[in-house]
């Protein structure tokens, strides 16, 4: 939501820019003693391609998302015991990223072991304790793509 915004933003910006450069007098110039057109247009241009890089971020975080949403969803499910937990020592959104090492059992499958490096929400961080059940679910497509289905947990 942040990228199209200041996509937004940077896109406005950028049509003025080029507006001010093509209604500017050609004889101007700026402090430095260039074409102040110029100036202008180049600043358009750059904060046009701005604009385009957070849109097209924005994109791809959409259909990452919607990827997940699928996966949560659509995809295999099954039960995870904690082995060990350590933590990594980074804090995201107030909750500690850890390193899970799981011993996963899948419906139809055989049970695997898999470690994965997630961002634990605050309200499971009590929870997670070696010997704790976690709620998974995997990506149909690949199946060494495993997620902490964090609601059903």
């Amino acid at each position: 939501m942040v990228a199209i915004f200041l996509g937004f933003v940077f896109g406005v910006m950028g049509i003025g820019f080029i507006v001010a450069g093509a209604t500017v007098s050609p004889t101007s110039l700026t402090d430095d003693g260039l074409p102040l057109d110029s100036f202008l247009n180049w600043s358009g241009a750059t904060t046009l391609l701005s604009a385009a890089a957070c849109l097209f971020e924005a994109r791809s975080s959409f259909r990452q998302s919607a990827n997940l949403r699928e996966i949560m969803n659509n995809g295999p499910q099954g039960r995870a015991i904690i082995s060990s937990i350590s933590d990594t020592g980074l804090i995201v959104n107030e909750g500690p990223r850890v390193r899970l090492h799981l011993v996963v059992s899948m419906e139809n499958r055989a049970t695997f072991e898999r470690t994965l490096t997630v961002n634990v929400p605050l309200a499971y961080v009590g929870r997670l304790t070696p010997g704790a059940s976690v709620a998974v679910r995997a990506n149909p497509k690949d199946s060494r793509e495993l997620y902490i289905a964090w609601g059903k947990s």
